[in-house]
Protein backbone atom coordinates (compact mmCIF):
# COMPACT_ATOMS: atom_id res chain seq x y z
CA UNK A 1 0.00 0.00 0.00
CA UNK A 2 1.13 3.63 -0.96
CA UNK A 3 0.31 6.86 -0.23
CA UNK A 4 0.41 9.78 -2.94
CA UNK A 5 1.41 12.90 -0.64
CA UNK A 6 1.74 16.58 -1.74
CA UNK A 7 5.40 16.40 -1.11
CA UNK A 8 5.81 13.77 -3.71
CA UNK A 9 4.02 15.22 -6.40
CA UNK A 10 6.30 18.56 -5.76
CA UNK A 11 9.25 16.85 -5.96
CA UNK A 12 8.42 16.25 -9.56
CA UNK A 13 8.70 19.58 -10.24
CA UNK A 14 11.94 20.52 -8.16
CA UNK A 15 14.54 22.00 -9.99
CA UNK A 16 18.08 22.62 -8.57
CA UNK A 17 19.08 25.59 -7.17
CA UNK A 18 22.07 25.53 -10.06
CA UNK A 19 19.81 25.22 -12.47
CA UNK A 20 17.03 27.62 -11.33
CA UNK A 21 19.97 30.26 -11.26
CA UNK A 22 21.17 29.54 -14.72
CA UNK A 23 17.84 30.02 -16.24
CA UNK A 24 16.70 33.04 -14.21
CA UNK A 25 17.65 35.43 -15.80
CA UNK A 26 15.83 34.19 -19.19
CA UNK A 27 12.65 34.20 -17.98
CA UNK A 28 10.00 36.51 -17.43
CA UNK A 29 9.10 37.52 -14.07
CA UNK A 30 5.46 37.92 -12.74
CA UNK A 31 4.30 39.86 -9.19
CA UNK A 32 3.06 38.67 -6.33
CA UNK A 33 2.21 39.08 -2.91
CA UNK A 34 1.90 36.58 -0.07
CA UNK A 35 -0.87 36.17 2.70
CA UNK A 36 -2.05 34.69 5.14
CA UNK A 37 -5.13 34.02 7.55
CA UNK A 38 -2.96 32.56 10.30
CA UNK A 39 -2.99 34.86 13.04
CA UNK A 40 0.61 33.87 13.86
CA UNK A 41 2.51 34.01 11.03
CA UNK A 42 0.62 37.19 9.56
CA UNK A 43 2.44 39.38 11.57
CA UNK A 44 5.50 38.22 10.62
CA UNK A 45 4.89 37.74 6.80
CA UNK A 46 4.85 40.77 4.28
CA UNK A 47 2.29 41.47 1.74
CA UNK A 48 4.60 43.56 -0.46
CA UNK A 49 4.27 42.61 -3.72
CA UNK A 50 7.51 41.31 -5.26
CA UNK A 51 8.77 39.72 -8.67
CA UNK A 52 9.16 36.49 -8.65
CA UNK A 53 10.80 34.41 -11.94
CA UNK A 54 7.95 32.64 -14.23
CA UNK A 55 9.59 29.04 -13.18
CA UNK A 56 9.32 29.25 -9.35
CA UNK A 57 7.57 26.44 -7.76
CA UNK A 58 6.39 25.50 -4.90
CA UNK A 59 9.79 24.02 -3.37
CA UNK A 60 11.01 27.82 -3.98
CA UNK A 61 8.40 30.14 -2.97
CA UNK A 62 8.48 27.94 0.41
CA UNK A 63 12.07 29.18 0.27
CA UNK A 64 11.28 32.78 -0.34
CA UNK A 65 8.74 32.50 1.99
CA UNK A 66 10.40 31.17 5.22
CA UNK A 67 13.50 33.72 4.38
CA UNK A 68 10.96 36.42 4.33
CA UNK A 69 9.67 35.58 8.09
CA UNK A 70 13.33 35.22 9.21
CA UNK A 71 14.16 38.67 8.55
CA UNK A 72 11.06 39.38 10.61
CA UNK A 73 11.84 36.58 13.23
CA UNK A 74 15.24 35.31 14.21
CA UNK A 75 13.72 32.76 16.32
CA UNK A 76 11.46 31.67 13.35
CA UNK A 77 11.94 27.63 12.66
CA UNK A 78 11.51 26.23 9.14
CA UNK A 79 7.70 25.30 7.73
CA UNK A 80 6.44 24.02 5.00
CA UNK A 81 3.44 25.55 3.09
CA UNK A 82 1.15 24.91 0.79
CA UNK A 83 0.24 28.02 -2.00
CA UNK A 84 -3.13 28.71 -2.69
CA UNK A 85 -4.43 30.55 -5.85
CA UNK A 86 -8.18 31.34 -5.87
CA UNK A 87 -9.70 27.97 -5.26
CA UNK A 88 -6.56 25.75 -6.32
CA UNK A 89 -2.90 24.74 -4.65
CA UNK A 90 -0.10 25.29 -6.46
CA UNK A 91 1.24 22.03 -7.72
CA UNK A 92 3.44 23.22 -10.59
CA UNK A 93 5.02 26.29 -11.47
CA UNK A 94 3.85 29.57 -11.77
CA UNK A 95 4.01 29.35 -15.74
CA UNK A 96 2.39 26.16 -15.66
CA UNK A 97 -0.13 27.33 -13.85
CA UNK A 98 -0.95 30.41 -15.77
CA UNK A 99 -1.47 28.45 -18.77
CA UNK A 100 -3.26 25.48 -17.04
CA UNK A 101 -5.89 28.47 -15.54
CA UNK A 102 -5.40 31.18 -17.74
CA UNK A 103 -5.30 33.55 -14.93
CA UNK A 104 -3.95 37.37 -15.80
CA UNK A 105 -0.12 38.37 -15.05
CA UNK A 106 -1.23 41.86 -15.55
CA UNK A 107 -1.51 42.17 -12.16
CA UNK A 108 -0.62 40.84 -8.98
CA UNK A 109 -1.29 37.47 -8.31
CA UNK A 110 -2.43 36.67 -4.76
CA UNK A 111 -0.87 33.90 -3.45
CA UNK A 112 -2.10 32.94 0.37
CA UNK A 113 0.46 30.53 2.25
CA UNK A 114 -1.57 27.37 4.52
CA UNK A 115 1.07 25.33 6.25
CA UNK A 116 1.02 22.03 4.95
CA UNK A 117 -1.44 19.59 6.83
CA UNK A 118 1.10 16.17 7.57
CA UNK A 119 0.60 13.13 5.14
CA UNK A 120 -1.50 10.08 6.38
CA UNK A 121 0.97 7.50 6.44
CA UNK A 122 -0.26 3.59 5.27
CA UNK A 123 -0.70 1.60 8.70
CA UNK A 124 -2.86 -1.27 8.93
CA UNK A 125 -4.21 -3.65 6.07
CA UNK A 126 -6.61 -5.56 7.39
CA UNK A 127 -8.57 -8.54 6.16
CA UNK A 128 -12.24 -9.07 5.98
CA UNK A 129 -14.39 -12.31 4.60
CA UNK A 130 -16.32 -10.05 2.36
CA UNK A 131 -16.61 -6.59 0.80
CA UNK A 132 -16.39 -4.40 3.58
CA UNK A 133 -19.98 -2.11 3.92
CA UNK A 134 -19.36 0.21 6.44
CA UNK A 135 -16.39 1.51 8.69
CA UNK A 136 -16.28 3.90 12.17
CA UNK A 137 -13.40 4.58 14.50
CA UNK A 138 -13.82 5.76 17.87
CA UNK A 139 -11.43 6.71 20.47
CA UNK A 140 -10.93 3.19 21.31
CA UNK A 141 -11.22 0.78 18.26
CA UNK A 142 -11.78 0.15 14.80
CA UNK A 143 -15.51 -1.10 13.93
CA UNK A 144 -16.76 -2.78 10.56
CA UNK A 145 -19.17 -4.44 8.90
CA UNK A 146 -19.33 -6.89 5.92
CA UNK A 147 -21.39 -7.98 2.90
CA UNK A 148 -21.58 -11.39 4.33
CA UNK A 149 -23.09 -10.40 7.38
CA UNK A 150 -19.45 -10.08 10.50
CA UNK A 151 -19.17 -7.58 12.93
CA UNK A 152 -15.57 -6.80 13.15
CA UNK A 153 -13.46 -5.23 16.05
CA UNK A 154 -10.03 -4.36 16.15
CA UNK A 155 -7.38 -2.40 18.28
CA UNK A 156 -6.43 0.95 16.51
CA UNK A 157 -2.72 -1.03 15.82
CA UNK A 158 -4.95 -4.13 14.23
CA UNK A 159 -5.36 -6.42 16.81
CA UNK A 160 -8.79 -8.35 16.05
CA UNK A 161 -10.85 -8.04 19.50
CA UNK A 162 -14.23 -9.42 17.72
CA UNK A 163 -14.86 -11.00 15.05
CA UNK A 164 -18.92 -12.35 14.67
CA UNK A 165 -21.62 -13.05 12.23
CA UNK A 166 -24.48 -10.95 13.28
CA UNK A 167 -27.00 -11.53 10.15
CA UNK A 168 -26.67 -13.49 7.23
CA UNK A 169 -27.25 -11.01 4.81
CA UNK A 170 -25.03 -7.71 4.12
CA UNK A 171 -24.38 -5.25 6.63
CA UNK A 172 -24.13 -1.60 5.22
CA UNK A 173 -24.13 0.83 7.60
CA UNK A 174 -23.36 0.91 11.12
CA UNK A 175 -22.77 3.49 13.72
CA UNK A 176 -21.17 3.84 17.34
CA UNK A 177 -23.02 5.49 19.81
CA UNK A 178 -22.09 6.40 23.59
CA UNK A 179 -21.98 3.55 26.53
CA UNK A 180 -19.96 1.28 23.94
CA UNK A 181 -23.47 0.47 21.63
CA UNK A 182 -22.84 -0.39 18.19
CA UNK A 183 -25.68 0.57 15.53
CA UNK A 184 -26.35 -2.06 12.79
CA UNK A 185 -28.44 -1.88 9.88
CA UNK A 186 -28.78 -4.88 7.47
CA UNK A 187 -30.37 -5.50 4.31
CA UNK A 188 -32.28 -8.13 6.14
CA UNK A 189 -34.77 -5.05 6.50
CA UNK A 190 -33.44 -4.90 10.77
CA UNK A 191 -31.27 -2.81 12.91
CA UNK A 192 -29.62 -4.68 15.57
CA UNK A 193 -28.13 -2.66 18.46
CA UNK A 194 -25.36 -4.40 20.66
CA UNK A 195 -23.35 -3.74 23.68
CA UNK A 196 -20.03 -4.29 23.65
CA UNK A 197 -17.80 -5.16 26.77
CA UNK A 198 -14.67 -4.84 26.98
CA UNK A 199 -12.80 -7.14 29.49
CA UNK A 200 -9.22 -7.94 30.45
CA UNK A 201 -6.11 -5.71 30.07
CA UNK A 202 -3.99 -4.33 27.79
CA UNK A 203 -2.52 -7.15 25.83
CA UNK A 204 -5.04 -9.97 26.34
CA UNK A 205 -8.35 -7.52 25.52
CA UNK A 206 -11.67 -9.55 25.43
CA UNK A 207 -14.64 -7.96 23.98
CA UNK A 208 -18.16 -9.62 23.63
CA UNK A 209 -21.31 -7.93 21.89
CA UNK A 210 -24.77 -8.80 23.07
CA UNK A 211 -27.26 -8.45 21.11
CA UNK A 212 -29.98 -5.93 23.29
CA UNK A 213 -32.88 -4.76 21.24
CA UNK A 214 -33.71 -5.33 17.82
CA UNK A 215 -35.20 -2.61 15.34
CA UNK A 216 -38.12 -3.53 13.01
CA UNK A 217 -40.08 -1.63 10.65
CA UNK A 218 -38.33 -0.60 7.46
CA UNK A 219 -39.93 -2.79 4.87
CA UNK A 220 -36.73 -3.27 2.28
CA UNK A 221 -32.77 -2.91 2.74
CA UNK A 222 -31.48 -0.50 5.34
CA UNK A 223 -28.83 1.07 3.75
CA UNK A 224 -28.27 3.86 6.62
CA UNK A 225 -28.18 5.13 10.54
CA UNK A 226 -27.53 7.22 13.09
CA UNK A 227 -27.17 7.90 16.69
CA UNK A 228 -27.72 11.32 18.65
CA UNK A 229 -24.81 12.26 20.67
CA UNK A 230 -26.68 11.68 23.99
CA UNK A 231 -27.43 8.12 23.03
CA UNK A 232 -30.95 8.50 23.00
CA UNK A 233 -32.44 9.14 19.36
CA UNK A 234 -31.26 6.69 16.25
CA UNK A 235 -32.81 7.44 13.03
CA UNK A 236 -32.47 5.33 9.77
CA UNK A 237 -33.38 5.05 5.90
CA UNK A 238 -33.40 2.65 3.39
CA UNK A 239 -34.99 1.29 0.24
CA UNK A 240 -38.44 1.67 1.59
CA UNK A 241 -38.10 5.55 0.93
CA UNK A 242 -38.49 6.30 4.15
CA UNK A 243 -36.59 7.88 7.26
CA UNK A 244 -37.62 6.18 10.98
CA UNK A 245 -36.98 7.37 14.69
CA UNK A 246 -36.22 5.23 17.20
CA UNK A 247 -36.61 5.51 21.04
CA UNK A 248 -33.21 3.67 21.78
CA UNK A 249 -32.96 5.31 25.40
CA UNK A 250 -31.79 2.00 27.44
CA UNK A 251 -34.44 3.38 29.79
CA UNK A 252 -37.30 3.51 27.19
CA UNK A 253 -39.83 0.97 27.01
CA UNK A 254 -42.56 2.75 25.12
CA UNK A 255 -42.00 1.72 21.67
CA UNK A 256 -41.24 -1.93 23.34
CA UNK A 257 -42.89 -4.46 20.72
CA UNK A 258 -42.31 -8.34 22.46
CA UNK A 259 -39.50 -9.58 24.22
CA UNK A 260 -37.44 -12.03 21.51
CA UNK A 261 -34.64 -14.68 21.97
CA UNK A 262 -31.43 -14.54 20.74
CA UNK A 263 -30.66 -17.73 19.00
CA UNK A 264 -27.61 -17.52 18.11
CA UNK A 265 -25.29 -20.62 18.48
CA UNK A 266 -22.81 -19.51 21.10
CA UNK A 267 -25.37 -17.83 23.23
CA UNK A 268 -28.61 -16.78 24.05
CA UNK A 269 -29.82 -13.56 25.33
CA UNK A 270 -33.29 -11.84 25.73
CA UNK A 271 -33.45 -8.71 23.84
CA UNK A 272 -35.84 -5.97 23.61
CA UNK A 273 -37.66 -5.65 19.81
CA UNK A 274 -38.95 -2.30 19.01
CA UNK A 275 -40.87 -0.50 16.13
CA UNK A 276 -40.19 2.98 15.19
CA UNK A 277 -41.55 6.17 16.93
CA UNK A 278 -42.07 7.84 13.56
CA UNK A 279 -42.29 7.00 10.27
CA UNK A 280 -41.13 10.01 7.89
CA UNK A 281 -42.05 9.80 3.97
CA UNK A 282 -41.11 12.29 1.14
CA UNK A 283 -38.11 10.91 -0.79
CA UNK A 284 -39.29 9.32 -3.78
CA UNK A 285 -36.32 6.63 -3.36
CA UNK A 286 -33.95 4.93 -1.50
CA UNK A 287 -32.66 7.22 1.55
CA UNK A 288 -29.41 5.97 1.44
CA UNK A 289 -27.38 8.80 3.70
CA UNK A 290 -28.30 10.20 6.88
CA UNK A 291 -26.60 12.68 9.71
CA UNK A 292 -28.23 14.95 12.56
CA UNK A 293 -26.91 18.39 12.46
CA UNK A 294 -24.77 20.25 14.97
CA UNK A 295 -27.08 23.75 14.39
CA UNK A 296 -30.31 22.00 16.07
CA UNK A 297 -30.64 18.77 18.33
CA UNK A 298 -33.98 17.72 16.66
CA UNK A 299 -32.82 18.05 13.26
CA UNK A 300 -31.87 15.71 10.48
CA UNK A 301 -30.13 15.43 6.94
CA UNK A 302 -30.57 12.58 4.55
CA UNK A 303 -29.75 12.14 1.04
CA UNK A 304 -31.45 9.81 -1.77
CA UNK A 305 -31.41 8.05 -4.84
CA UNK A 306 -34.21 10.43 -6.03
CA UNK A 307 -31.52 13.66 -5.94
CA UNK A 308 -33.13 15.01 -3.12
CA UNK A 309 -31.25 16.50 0.15
CA UNK A 310 -34.14 17.00 3.18
CA UNK A 311 -33.48 18.49 6.27
CA UNK A 312 -36.27 17.07 8.83
CA UNK A 313 -37.76 18.83 12.34
CA UNK A 314 -38.04 15.70 14.01
CA UNK A 315 -39.80 17.48 16.68
CA UNK A 316 -42.79 18.59 13.83
CA UNK A 317 -42.25 15.25 12.24
CA UNK A 318 -41.88 16.72 8.78
CA UNK A 319 -39.49 18.04 6.24
CA UNK A 320 -38.41 22.12 6.66
CA UNK A 321 -36.22 22.00 3.06
CA UNK A 322 -35.00 20.47 0.34
CA UNK A 323 -32.50 21.09 -2.06
CA UNK A 324 -32.45 19.35 -5.37
CA UNK A 325 -29.30 18.21 -7.36
CA UNK A 326 -28.82 16.51 -10.74
CA UNK A 327 -27.27 12.87 -9.89
CA UNK A 328 -28.43 10.51 -7.37
CA UNK A 329 -26.87 10.63 -4.00
CA UNK A 330 -24.47 8.27 -2.59
CA UNK A 331 -22.90 9.74 0.74
CA UNK A 332 -23.66 12.45 2.98
CA UNK A 333 -21.46 14.30 5.92
CA UNK A 334 -22.06 16.94 7.83
CA UNK A 335 -19.64 19.66 9.46
CA UNK A 336 -19.40 19.17 13.29
CA UNK A 337 -18.98 23.35 13.30
CA UNK A 338 -21.06 24.61 11.00
CA UNK A 339 -23.44 22.10 9.48
CA UNK A 340 -22.34 22.46 6.03
CA UNK A 341 -23.02 19.69 4.00
CA UNK A 342 -21.13 17.54 1.71
CA UNK A 343 -22.18 15.04 -0.48
CA UNK A 344 -21.29 12.10 -3.06
CA UNK A 345 -23.03 10.81 -6.09
CA UNK A 346 -23.30 8.60 -9.12
CA UNK A 347 -20.49 10.75 -10.74
CA UNK A 348 -16.98 11.82 -9.96
CA UNK A 349 -17.47 15.14 -7.78
CA UNK A 350 -18.17 15.87 -4.29
CA UNK A 351 -20.43 18.86 -3.34
CA UNK A 352 -20.65 21.41 -0.42
CA UNK A 353 -23.81 22.53 0.37
CA UNK A 354 -25.33 25.23 2.62
CA UNK A 355 -29.21 24.11 3.81
CA UNK A 356 -29.45 27.66 5.32
CA UNK A 357 -28.61 29.61 2.18
CA UNK A 358 -31.36 31.03 0.41
CA UNK A 359 -29.14 33.09 -2.29
CA UNK A 360 -27.56 32.33 -5.18
CA UNK A 361 -25.91 28.44 -6.20
CA UNK A 362 -27.54 25.96 -4.24
CA UNK A 363 -24.16 23.80 -4.65
CA UNK A 364 -21.43 26.13 -2.82
CA UNK A 365 -18.29 24.15 -4.23
CA UNK A 366 -17.35 21.36 -6.21
CA UNK A 367 -14.79 19.02 -5.92
CA UNK A 368 -13.28 17.43 -8.86
CA UNK A 369 -10.26 15.30 -8.71
CA UNK A 370 -12.05 11.31 -8.47
CA UNK A 371 -12.47 9.40 -11.78
CA UNK A 372 -15.24 7.13 -10.41
CA UNK A 373 -18.22 7.21 -8.35
CA UNK A 374 -17.88 8.89 -5.05
CA UNK A 375 -18.82 6.12 -2.65
CA UNK A 376 -18.05 8.03 0.76
CA UNK A 377 -17.06 11.89 2.30
CA UNK A 378 -16.83 12.57 5.68
CA UNK A 379 -15.42 15.62 7.66
CA UNK A 380 -12.39 15.76 9.96
CA UNK A 381 -13.80 16.40 13.72
CA UNK A 382 -10.89 19.28 14.38
CA UNK A 383 -10.05 20.84 11.61
CA UNK A 384 -13.31 22.23 9.90
CA UNK A 385 -11.86 22.98 6.11
CA UNK A 386 -11.02 19.50 6.05
CA UNK A 387 -12.30 16.36 4.77
CA UNK A 388 -11.88 12.56 2.92
CA UNK A 389 -13.34 11.13 0.55
CA UNK A 390 -13.74 7.52 -1.16
CA UNK A 391 -14.24 6.47 -4.77
CA UNK A 392 -15.03 3.53 -6.68
CA UNK A 393 -11.72 4.85 -8.65
CA UNK A 394 -10.02 2.71 -5.50
CA UNK A 395 -8.64 5.74 -3.83
CA UNK A 396 -9.27 8.28 -0.75
CA UNK A 397 -8.27 11.64 -0.82
CA UNK A 398 -7.93 14.50 1.67
CA UNK A 399 -9.03 17.48 0.77
CA UNK A 400 -8.64 21.25 2.04
CA UNK A 401 -12.35 22.82 1.02
CA UNK A 402 -10.22 25.86 0.16
CA UNK A 403 -9.25 24.10 -2.99
CA UNK A 404 -11.70 22.76 -5.22
CA UNK A 405 -9.67 20.83 -8.02
CA UNK A 406 -6.34 19.56 -6.03
CA UNK A 407 -6.70 17.43 -3.19
CA UNK A 408 -4.11 17.65 -0.35
CA UNK A 409 -3.53 13.53 -1.08
CA UNK A 410 -4.46 10.86 -2.91
CA UNK A 411 -4.26 7.46 -0.40
CA UNK A 412 -3.97 4.75 -2.50
CA UNK A 413 -3.82 1.02 -1.45
CA UNK A 414 -6.93 -1.02 -2.63
CA UNK A 415 -7.22 -2.56 -6.18
CA UNK A 416 -10.96 -2.74 -6.24
CA UNK A 417 -13.91 -0.04 -5.87
CA UNK A 418 -13.61 1.85 -2.09
CA UNK A 419 -17.23 1.72 -0.44
CA UNK A 420 -16.63 3.50 2.75
CA UNK A 421 -14.37 5.67 4.46
CA UNK A 422 -14.70 7.23 7.85
CA UNK A 423 -12.19 10.60 9.49
CA UNK A 424 -14.22 9.85 13.39
CA UNK A 425 -11.04 9.78 14.98
CA UNK A 426 -8.71 12.71 13.97
CA UNK A 427 -5.23 10.45 13.82
CA UNK A 428 -6.69 7.61 12.07
CA UNK A 429 -8.35 7.80 8.43
CA UNK A 430 -9.93 4.22 7.88
CA UNK A 431 -11.43 3.00 4.77
CA UNK A 432 -13.03 -0.34 3.36
CA UNK A 433 -13.46 -1.96 -0.27
CA UNK A 434 -14.91 -4.29 -2.75
CA UNK A 435 -11.14 -5.85 -2.28
CA UNK A 436 -12.09 -7.52 1.01
CA UNK A 437 -9.59 -5.20 3.09
CA UNK A 438 -9.85 -2.31 5.58
CA UNK A 439 -6.87 0.08 5.45
CA UNK A 440 -6.29 2.29 7.78
CA UNK A 441 -3.64 5.58 7.19
CA UNK A 442 -2.30 7.33 10.94
CA UNK A 443 -1.76 11.28 10.69
CA UNK A 444 0.02 13.63 13.40
CA UNK A 445 -2.30 16.08 14.96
Amino acid sequence: MSSDSGASILSEHEASDDEAQLNEDDVPYFTVSFFTNDEEIKKKLSNTAIGVPSTSDPSRLNSLVNKTIEINDDLWEEKTFDFLIGTNFLRASLDDYVEMTGISTESVIRIECIVREPAPEPDQDLPQTDWVGAVRVTDKAIVSSTYDGYLCIWTHDGKPLLKEQVFEEPIKCLDVGKDNRVYVGSQNQSIAVYEVAVQGKVGTLKVEATLVVSLRGHERSVDCVAVNKDGTRLVSGGFDNYLKVWNVDPADESTEFVKAKDTSKKRKTTAVVKTPMVTLAGHKDAVVATSWTPLNDSHVVTASWDHDIAVWDLELAGQISKLHGQKSFTALSVNPFNGLLLTGSTDPTIRLWDTRSTEGALVKQSFTSHAGWVSGVCWSTVKDYLFISSSFDKTVKMWDNRSAKTPLYTLKGHTDRVLCCDWSFPQIIASGSVDTTLKTFRRSI
